[in-house]
């Protein structure tokens, strides 16, 4: 029978082998992933009732792997990916110490598809981009990122990281490195219209070394419904803004419980629209904007329909210790 994801994030790694309590599931793929040890080869994955040379229908049985002989790559030519099937539930566990640069091109992740690393720290599987353009584009919903590292300054200009036009999409306890001393991504991700109910989840999205414009946001034309983002930290130094939602038309926004640090002078931790159509709670969120007078934490958000609770900034005003301000002020 093929597997299932039952219990995965308790499975656990041991010298040699790698074990997770799996039970039997007709339903979605279950693939292993492993750049060490692994080989990208249909050999290595079991079809339930069709030959490794064919091409599963999206309701079949999901193909699977023993996880002691993994594939090599998640995006590769035969990687885990070019076995998955939209809307079927597949799901691919990447093993610690994973490392893998995405192709030269934007890649497309399939509806429905989960993709979980396991490891802890610089341990968590890593995927860096060789190219210049788009580096992972959402080609249907429901799309779950969990655990992984993605690096975005393989390339001087790498334009975009994420860009994200289907609902459901999550990104849940990952580090996106936006930049380093040299390279950096433009924007980390951006949300078009169509990604309702996107979803980031103590994620750590990193572009302190270098410049970046922004590191999550949408354009002005693009309503997004939903959006949740939650205990994350988005800390550099941002040119426009370290979140960045300029859609008057985004509805039921909640950014909660983050630390947002823009080191830039001229850049804003949020830029919003103005606007009663625009709405949502921006709460319990501790802002660090760079500038040594009149911080820049918030443009805009002017809107009846927004709550506005017990966010705190800190700007880099001097040697001398002083409490945040509540932003914005009370009664503003």
């Amino acid at each position: 029978m093929p597997l299932t994801n039952s219990y995965v994030p308790g499975g656990s790694v041991g010298p040699s082998q790698a074990v997770f309590p799996v039970s039997a599931n007709p339903g979605g793929a279950m693939l292993f992933v492993n750049s060490a040890t692994g080989k990208d080869a249909r050999s290595r994955v079991t079809f339930q009732g069709f030959a490794a040379t064919t091409t599963q229908a999206r309701n079949a049985q999901g193909p699977w792997n023993d996880p002691n002989f993994p594939l090599a790559s998640v995006f590769g030519a035969n990687g885990a990916i070019s076995f998955c099937q939209a809307g079927r539930g597949d799901v691919i566990v990447v093993l610690p110490g994973h490392s893998e640069v995405i192709p030269n091109a934007t890649f497309n992740v399939p509806a429905g598809v989960s993709v979980i690393g396991c490891g802890y720290g610089s341990a968590r599987p890593t995927f860096g981009f060789a190219g210049t353009s788009t580096l992972i584009n959402s080609n249907g919903a429901g799309v779950m990122f969990q655990n992984c590292i993605f690096d975005l300054t393989q390339v001087a200009a790498l334009p975009l990281g994420f860009q994200i036009q289907h609902s459901g999409w999550q990104i849940v306890g990952c580090r996106i490195i936006q930049a380093n001393a040299t390279n950096q991504a433009t924007q980390a991700i951006k949300l078009l219209a169509g990604a309702d109910d996107f979803v980031m989840v103590n994620c750590d999205l990193d572009a302190e070394t270098a410049g970046g414009t922004i590191g999550v946001g949408n354009p002005v034309t693009n309503n997004i419904n939903r959006p949740y983002l939650y205990q994350n930290t988005i800390h550099g130094n941002f040119s426009t803004a370290a979140i960045s939602l300029l859609s008057t038309g985004c509805i039921g926004v909640e950014v909660e419980g983050n630390v947002i640090r823009n080191n830039n002078a001229t850049g804003y931790c949020l830029s919003l629209p103005t606007g009663n159509t625009f709405t949502g709670t921006f709460s319990f969120n501790s802002l660090y904007q760079g500038a040594s007078s009149s911080p820049l934490f918030l443009q805009n958000g002017v809107s009846s329909a927004l709550l506005w609770a017990q966010n705190f900034g800190y700007y880099a005003k001097g040697t001398t210790a002083y409490g945040a301000y509540l932003v914005p002020a009370v009664g503003t």
